[in-house]
């Protein structure tokens, strides 16, 4: 080892790792600190091109319970230095301080790593990240709370805060993620957070790991786009698409979705020119009616009903219909969509019917989207092949039987999120996540047997989620939060 000082702050460096971190090894610091009697440790990590002359992003990684040890090499058996020294690289200085024996992460200590680190390194402090796994995450939650104005973006992982104060990081980008089966932290912990900044309008998203328990950290770190979501996070602005964007001789007009439906599932447009979205599985059963300046005017929960896994959601005449038809695992035989009355939305709490149902005869399917044709409803479903299928549902009350009207041969193993049929065109339009398309319907929809979708591609890549038809009958798109870095937004097709 080598033992030097800098700043007041004493590094040792271990020179014989087996495994480089970020091809450079990490130096485990010792920070003598006036707030605290005894001395703190803490590893850091810096990127294999680092430079003096360069400012770089800061990532504060705080550890969970299992690494409440004497011994500080626990730290690095599990979460971000872990992974690290396994070779996922970081664009970024990232420090992992230890808790030593003290049972949680107090705002005060988190911040005298954060101090230490600032001072003693080229940090952009416009770009600082939070994240922590189990009890770290909570220390997450709390460090933001408390020192709000020193973080440009949060990653909690299976952790849990306190909801009534959690409003005071609305302006703080937060990504969280649960496991769906974590016995040790139930996902309320993660659920009760995001749900009270959706309802303040917060900038936050969860992502549900299906099967996950407690330990989620290497699902989570390396979920895809979350290195570019991270970085992208500044505290001098947020990266935005253009405003208008051409497909083909078209023009795409784009809009901001509200924060709380960055896992948009569905999209309806109602008669006064407002929205109404879902969003997808594991989100609070909510609807939420907002307008294209990206404000939410209503946030509506469904009486008795569970987001279990929210697809799509249409309308015909003065109701409209909430699929919960998801069925990814291949292993779900009943079905429910949920009924609402127009007229209710607006509603603190909305009163709903359920049709629930079954599909016989066939292998099974997740489905996708739902619209309404001829008076009878429909759904669109793929096999684990990515057969895709029409599916009918009747629209009477108890369990009843779908029935499966034929195969789509031409969206065979493609992507689909939404559809709806527009009675004025005739035409059927479906949106996939790179794609938008429509076929022309005459009298019957076993048309779709033999016949191709006139397809647009959109010019750049985005995870297109939901879509629905104006007055005038141009199409509106909605896409999820994109992976890329930018928020999602509602695009209006010309």
């Amino acid at each position: 080892m080598v033992f030097f000082t800098r700043y007041g702050i004493l590094y040792i460096q271990f020179l014989a790792l087996s495994v480089n971190a970020q091809k450079s090894n990490p130096e485990l610091i010792e920070l003598k600190s006036k707030n605290f009697a005894e001395s703190l440790y803490y590893f850091q990590y810096k990127p294999a091109n680092y430079n003096q002359s360069t400012k770089w992003p800061l990532v504060i990684y705080l550890h969970g319970g299992g690494a409440i040890d004497a011994d500080i090499n626990r730290i690095r058996a599990s979460g971000l230095p872990y992974l690290i020294e396994k070779g996922q690289t970081f664009p970024a200085i990232l420090i992992a301080p230890h808790l030593r024996n003290r049972k949680n992460w107090p705002p005060s200590y988190i911040d005298e790593f954060v101090k230490a680190a600032t001072s003693s390194l080229p940090i952009d402090e416009n770009r600082v990240y939070v994240t922590g796994v189990s009890l770290g995450a909570t220390g997450v939650w709390q460090y933001c709370i408390e020192y709000a104005h020193k973080v440009s973006a949060a990653v909690p992982i299976s952790g849990w805060g306190n909801p009534h104060e959690v409003c005071k990081i609305k302006n703080i980008p937060v990504w969280a993620f649960h496991g769906d089966q974590d016995q040790v932290v139930p996902i309320a912990g993660s659920k009760n957070m995001i749900n009270e900044l959706f309802k303040c309008d917060g900038d936050a998203r969860l992502t549900v790991i299906e099967n996950g328990g407690h330990e989620i950290w290497e699902q989570a770190y390396s979920y895809p786009g979350f290195v570019n979501w991270l970085f992208s996070k500044s505290k001098t602005g947020k990266s935005s698409f253009a405003d208008i964007q051409k497909v083909g001789q078209a023009e795409l007009k784009t809009y901001p979705l509200p924060k709380a439906l960055r896992t948009v599932a569905g999209i309806l447009h109602l008669d006064n020119g407002t929205y109404i979205g879902i969003n997808e599985k594991g989100n609070l059963p909510v609807l939420l009616k907002f307008d294209t300046s990206g404000h939410i005017a209503d946030m509506s929960r469904i009486k008795d009903a569970t987001n279990f896994y929210w697809q799509d959601i249409t309308r015909f005449n003065n109701t409209i219909y909430i699929g919960d038809i998801g069925n990814s695992s291949y292993n779900r035989k009943y079905f429910q969509i949920y009924k609402i009355q127009t007229d209710k939305v607006g509603l603190e709490s909305l009163p709903s019917d359920k049709i629930e149902f079954q599909v016989s005869g066939t292998e099974s399917l997740h489905f996708k989207a739902l619209f309404f044709f001829n008076d009878s409803l429909y759904l669109l479903g793929q096999s684990k092949l990515k057969f895709t299928y029409l599916v009918q549902v009747p629209l009477t009350q108890g369990i009843s039987n779908a029935e499966v009207i034929c195969e789509i041969p031409s969206l065979n193993n493609k992507s689909i999120t939404s559809a709806q049929f527009d009675i004025k065109s005739n035409k059927l339009w479906i949106v996939g996540s790179e794609w938008v398309g429509h076929f022309t319907v005459g009298s019957s929809l076993k048309e779709l047997a033999n016949s191709k979708p006139q397809i647009r591609q959109l010019p750049e890549k985005k995870f297109l989620s939901a879509l629905t038809i104006l007055a005038d009958g141009k199409v509106a798109l909605a896409d999820q939060f994109f992976l890329g870095g930018s928020d999602g937004s509602l695009y209006i097709l010309n």
